[in-house]
C-alpha cells in the first residue's frame, strides 16, 4: 500500500476512460508532489525547477489546493471535522485555493509541455540533482529521473519523464473534454 495521486477536473470526466493507462502518475511523482515544500530541504522539484528554468508554480497550486463547489464545502467541514471555531479560516483558505485553481488548465498545459521541452534538453538530470528524494532510489542510474525521453513502464513504476508525458497527455484529453480547472488528490 501508498499514497497515490489523482488528477481531479471541473466539469469531472471519467478518470477511468479506456485511456487511463497513457494518464496514470506514480508513486514517485506523487512523492514529488507531496515533498515539494518540506522545509531545510532543496527539494527534487525545486530543483528542477532552477535547472529548467520553468515556473513550477501551477503544478505546486494543483497539489496544495482543493477546489470545492459552494455545495460541496459544508460535507468537506464536516467530513474534515473543523471546528466551528476554525470555520472562518478554513472557508477563507477554501476560497483562495478555488480562485487560484480556477480556470488553470492552460498554463498548467503550458507548464507541463515548457518542463518536458527544457528537461528533453539536459543529458544527466539524476546527476544534475543534489539527493533529496532521488537518494532513496538504488542508484542514480536507475532513479527515476534517468532516461527522461524513453517510457520505461506503465503504471506505478514511471519515470519522471514518463509522469510528465502521462499528465501532458491527460491535459490535453481533458482540455478537449471542455474542462477548464485541473487539481491533484491524493489518497
Amino acid at each position: 500500500m501508498g499514497l497515490d495521486i489523482f488528477i481531479h477536473t471541473k466539469p469531472f470526466i471519467d478518470p477511468t476512460a479506456p485511456t487511463q493507462e497513457d494518464h496514470r502518475l506514480s508513486r514517485y511523482f506523487c512523492n514529488l508532489m507531496c515533498l515539494w515544500d518540506i522545509k531545510d530541504i532543496n527539494s527534487d522539484l525545486q530543483q528542477i525547477e532552477d535547472i529548467s528554468g520553468v515556473d513550477l508554480l501551477p503544478l505546486y497550486h494543483m497539489s496544495q489546493y482543493v477546489y470545492l463547489e459552494e455545495d460541496e464545502i459544508e460535507f468537506y467541514l464536516e467530513e474534515e471535522a473543523v471546528s466551528k471555531s476554525d470555520r472562518r479560516g478554513v472557508l477563507r483558505d477554501i476560497r483562495k485555493g478555488k480562485k487560484i485553481l480556477e480556470n488553470n488548465i492552460d498554463k498548467v498545459l503550458q507548464t507541463v509541455t515548457a518542463l518536458i521541452e527544457k528537461l528533453n534538453q539536459v543529458k544527466d538530470l539524476p546527476w544534475s540533482l543534489a539527493s533529496t528524494y532521488s537518494e532513496y532510489m538504488a542508484t542514480k542510474e536507475n532513479s527515476y529521473f534517468s532516461h527522461f525521453t524513453i517510457d520505461i513502464n506503465k503504471g506505478k513504476n514511471n519515470n519522471f519523464g514518463q509522469d510528465l508525458r502521462n499528465l501532458k497527455r491527460f491535459l490535453e484529453y481533458a482540455k478537449r473534454c471542455g474542462v477548464i480547472t485541473v487539481w491533484f488528490d491524493f489518497g
